[in-house]
């Protein structure tokens, strides 16, 4: 009965929903156009084909929350990533220099590796934040979620089959 009224609460016309059944192998994504009882109608997103799903028989149903944007992700990623370009830039742009059998070449080539380290990672910094911001995901929130563990044991000819499977 607690579930009943969380599904009701929950599963609104108009919700984008992402669900599993026993016999799918994989998720299915479509938006919720009815309810009756414990019958959800929903119109596929993939072939606008509508369905009715009995919510007892469902193994996992989620409800969008909507899409969000990652970009404190998408910086600190970039600013990692910009600070080792920017290191092994340095690197490479650094000669070493002999002056009178003395070389100064430590001194600009440390100099140059800080200063590629700190370009590219202020400029991986603002690109990763960018990148991250432009990309959205969808998150969901999980409404029913059945968990089963079964063991089985098939025998055949010249031999048996032990199977363990554990659905989440």
């Amino acid at each position: 009965r607690g579930q009943r009224l969380e599904l009701d609460s929950l599963l609104r016309v108009g919700e984008l929903v992402r669900f599993r059944t026993w016999a799918a192998d994989s998720a299915v994504i479509g938006t919720v156009v009815g309810k009756d009882g414990d019958q959800l109608h929903v119109r596929i997103e993939s072939t606008y084909a509508v369905v009715k799903l009995n919510t007892r028989r469902l193994e996992h149903l989620e409800v969008s929350e909507g899409l969000h944007r990652h970009p404190v992700a998408g910086a600190l990623i970039g600013l990692g990533a910009g600070a080792a370009i920017g290191n092994f830039a340095g690197m490479l742009s650094s000669v070493s220099i002999s002056i009178g059998g003395a070389t100064q070449g430590g001194d600009l080539q440390e100099r140059s590796q800080r200063t590629g380290v700190a370009i590219g990672a202020v400029v991986g910094l603002v690109v990763g934040a960018l990148v991250g911001y432009a990309h959205q995901t969808e998150r969901w929130t999980t409404v029913i979620s059945v968990r089963e563990t079964s063991l089985r044991l098939d025998p055949g000819p010249g031999r048996t089959t032990l199977s363990l499977s554990y659905s989440f």
